[in-house]
């Protein structure tokens, strides 16, 4: 019946069921929205027991954390670009060049840069004041947290492999994982009556069990490819050039979503830090939505790009960029609409009167900034990341002199107005789309 009023429907509807990319895009959610499930049930929980100066100091040194990891300089990103590319064209060596010297090069950076974070702490530690919590306290959670670095640094190399075989399904479930063993084994310590130091610690523990088992996936799937021990400069060097322009996308990306919570505490205290965080961390998930959207994207492109498929990338990226367009622009209009309501029923009163009104502030500027997603993956897969990179590092430190400038007089009202030098990256977009059509 349906067939004989719209002809073709059954063809089209199996045709998008196994589109390779809008497969990965549905396991990108998946890890997605799961952990976000899990944060906004137990949230509440956390921030109770532990109290918000507990809850921020937990913060603080997973955003430290978060931080450091600027220091991969894009290596995945460069890894799953090329092992996609020489995926397209059978170039078995490619791959096992790439693989080693990527591999081989981050764990080289997790040694060298875990240290910083462990020996200067103390320093660290007496950015964020506090009435409840001792600087000594800060100093060893910092501590505590410098020890996930290398393992941190072990999972994003290795599931960059997945990445580029187009096997977002891994990852997924890597995510879905960690994050949900995060939040569920840190309300475990607090209901035994652990502190904050104890819920660091675990959180460093399932890194190094996260990161390890990454490891040995991606081993795994490189012996399945045929792939080999070799070290190649002429590969690696491929991989270096990308890893500069990605890795300085990765530095403004940091200091958008990290080093502004730092910047924060260290002005307001840890129970600021603690209402901002939360505030932006429901109004950021605009961009992690987008992004597991659209992730899959990023190794496509560099397929079809290599491939001559460029007509087909053009179509794709339009399409995407005015889907993620509508959705975002839908879901914020209905966070507005219900803000009030979902975070008295989420957080309680006194929270409301705390952050709604940077709350409504967020969720606007982050369902605009998430709208350049697919020229973001495309232009990393196409090999211009220096698109990314110069609209990363504008939007970053843009933000963060924004927060210093206005946090003193408006407090965290300043610090929500301040992201809004995010949008700057739209203009992506438009840069992206010229140079597709350039070269069509």
């Amino acid at each position: 019946m349906i067939e004989h009023f719209f002809p073709g429907i059954s063809e089209r509807f199996w045709r998008i069921a196994h589109d390779l990319v809008i497969i990965n895009s549905v396991y990108n959610v998946l890890g997605f929205g799961i952990p976000l499930l899990l944060m906004l049930i137990f949230t509440p929980v956390l921030i109770n027991r532990l109290g918000s100066e507990g809850y921020g100091l937990w913060v603080i040194a997973t955003s430290a954390l978060g931080l450091m990891g600027v220091f991969e300089f894009g290596l995945g990103a460069a890894l799953a670009k090329y092992v996609s590319e020489y995926k397209a064209t059978g170039n078995i060596q490619g791959i096992s060049a790439s693989a080693t010297g990527g591999i081989a090069f981050n764990l080289l950076l997790g040694l060298l840069f875990m240290v910083p974070m462990f020996v200067f702490a103390p320093e660290f530690a007496s950015l964020f004041p506090s009435s409840q919590i001792s600087n000594s306290q800060v100093e060893i959670a910092i501590r505590l947290a410098s020890l996930g670095f290398l393992p941190m640094m072990l999972k994003n190399v290795s599931l960059s492999i997945p990445k580029g075989l187009q096997n977002f399904k891994i990852p997924m479930q890597i995510n879905i994982a960690q994050n949900s063993l995060t939040i569920l084994i840190a309300f475990a310590v607090v209901s035994l009556g652990g502190d904050v130091e104890n819920v660091i610690l675990s959180s460093v523990i399932l890194m190094w069990c996260i990161g390890l088992l990454c490891f040995g996936i991606a081993i795994g799937l490189l012996n399945n490819l045929g792939a080999y021990f070799l070290l190649s400069w002429n590969y690696l060097k491929k991989i270096l050039i990308f890893m500069f322009y990605s890795g300085m996308t990765g530095v403004g990306g940091r200091i958008f979503t990290w080093l502004d919570r730092i910047v924060v505490g260290s002005l307001l205290g840890l129970s600021a830090v603690a209402y901002y965080t939360i505030a932006s961390g429901i109004a950021n998930k605009f961009i992690a939505f987008s992004d597991a959207l659209t992730q899959a994207l990023m190794p496509a492109a560099s397929s079809w790009y290599i491939g001559g498929k460029r007509v087909k990338l053009l179509k794709y990226f339009k399409r995407a960029t005015l889907t993620i367009g509508l959705i975002n622009i839908l879901i914020g209009i209905g966070l507005l609409l219900f803000s009030e309501l979902f975070l008295r029923m989420w957080m309680g009163e006194e929270f409301v009167e705390q952050v709604l009104i940077i709350f409504r502030i967020l969720i606007v500027v982050y369902a605009i900034y998430a709208i350049n997603a697919p020229a973001f993956q495309i232009a990393n897969g196409i090999g211009i990341p220096w698109i990314n990179m110069i609209f990363s590092l504008l939007a970053g430190i843009s933000t963060i002199l924004l927060i210093i400038l206005l946090v003193p007089d408006d407090g965290l009202i300043g610090a929500a107005y301040a992201n809004l030098a995010s949008w700057v990256t739209l203009l992506s977009i438009f840069l992206v789309y010229l140079f597709l059509r350039r070269n069509n």
